[in-house]
């Protein structure tokens, strides 16, 4: 029986056309990989063939010191087990056998116990130090009232929040420096911590175009006192980046938001709006602002690794902690606002 991996050769369109058969997360996209390869990650495609039919679909996200190589797949492997797949080593092998490697796979799909078995029985390791928290929730959209789901205070906030002159607009938003101040005013004000930069989202609005639902939040006067974004992946919205002002904040425009954005998707025919990462620790204020709004909330496969040279994977550890964790990176933060 024939099998192999196979560098992918064609454009966006057979891409994404293959990863949405195999049902993967919006991470294996083109376009993710095309914003990826803006902030510094070289991209591979590969996919993996018996006779002539694709079992197996990857993007690998690639960083590399000399002989060093950091390997991410985001939203894991596209098949049907778990977002594993027993030949990927073989892939990397052949890829970077002259490499020391650290590997990290993000898997999206739902957790079960099946899945840890099969991720250990393939010679994989939960990750020592978590970017994601595994946890997730997410609203279905059967409704044209979501709020209807929403614990009775944040319905209550919600109503207040109806109350003020705000009006929402779905475009994408050319307002570039709004978008930078805002972001900025959150994180500096609340000492909240996000991982995407405004540079990011700029970056992924660009290269998603049509996928990316877009609210700016206006107050009476038409200035932008907050937005929410959103990219489309078949029938699912997922959330990627929110942030208010501090007008924004006394109108309570955060919950305004979230309902009018969910309408929308509603309208757009999606089926369903993932909140993202729910991280009661890091993050507790947030996960609580997610939780109560409704949406329910489950568990996936998440982070998993290995190095070739066993010591490498504490190495690779420590470095992505000091990269991401929020007390570093919160720091790093603040010396820009004052330089």
């Amino acid at each position: 029986m024939k099998s192999s991996w196979k560098k992918f050769t064609g454009n966006k369109m057979q891409w994404d056309s293959m990863i949405s058969e195999f049902g993967g997360s919006y991470r294996q996209c083109f376009a993710w990989g095309e914003h990826k390869k803006e902030t510094g990650w070289k991209v591979y495609r590969y996919f993996y063939n018996v006779k002539k039919e694709t079992k197996y679909a990857v993007q690998l996200v690639v960083k590399d010191f000399i002989l060093f190589k950091f390997i991410y797949i985001p939203g894991g492997v596209n098949g049907n087990e778990f977002g594993h797949c027993p030949h990927i080593r073989d892939l990397i092998f052949n890829l970077f056998k002259f490499s020391i490697v650290h590997v990290r796979l993000d898997s999206n799909y739902s957790l079960s116990s099946k899945a840890k078995d099969i991720f250990r029985k393939g010679g994989w390791n939960k990750s020592i130090y978590k970017l994601n928290t595994g946890h997730t929730c997410e609203h279905i959209l059967d409704n044209e009232f979501p709020e209807l789901s929403a614990t009775s205070k944040w319905r209550y906030t919600y109503r207040r929040s109806t109350k003020y002159n705000n009006t929402t607009i779905f475009d994408i938003c050319s307002d570039k420096d709004s978008i930078r101040r805002i972001s900025r005013e959150m994180q500096s004000n609340k000492k909240i911590y996000l991982r995407d930069s405004p540079e990011n989202i700029l970056n992924i609005i660009k290269e998603f175009e049509d996928k990316i639902v877009f609210a700016s939040c206006l107050n009476d006067s038409g200035k932008m006192i907050g937005f929410r974004a959103a990219i489309l992946h078949g029938d699912v919205a997922v959330d990627m980046y929110a942030a208010i002002d501090a007008e924004g904040r006394k109108t309570k425009a955060g919950y305004f938001l979230l309902i009018e954005i969910m309408k929308e998707c509603r309208k757009r025919g999606i089926k369903k709006y993932n909140l993202g990462g729910v991280e009661m620790i890091k993050n507790p204020g947030v996960a609580k602002f997610k939780v109560d709004s409704g949406a329910k909330s489950y568990e996936f496969v998440g982070e998993w690794e290995y190095s070739n040279l066993v010591f490498f994977r504490y190495v690779a550890n420590f470095l992505i902690f000091i990269i991401y964790h929020p007390f570093f990176t919160n720091i790093s933060f603040l010396l820009k606002i004052r330089s």
